[in-house]
């Protein structure tokens, strides 16, 4: 379990779509260390799918965020 001050180690993918969505280093280690749901991710290779709220994220069998999607509402711009 990572302390607070640690940086999540994601790849540059999921950091794009995090800061895209305003997703929070806190949330994410929030869905990670407490998921609401979790099951195999589809793709295999020991990743997992987490999942909290409206947020999904995906992580290797290292620990390592691979993907990050938040499905809240979006209002029309």
């Amino acid at each position: 379990r990572a302390d607070a001050g640690d940086a999540l180690r994601m790849s540059k993918g999921a950091r794009a779509a995090a800061n895209a969505d305003g997703v929070s280093d806190e949330a994410i280690r929030r869905a990670i260390e407490e998921p609401d749901d979790l099951e195999p991710d589809p793709t295999g290779n020991g990743r997992m799918r987490l999942k909290r709220g409206t947020l999904t994220v995906v992580v290797a069998k290292d620990g390592a965020v691979l993907s990050v999607r938040d499905r809240k509402g979006r209002g029309r711009r």
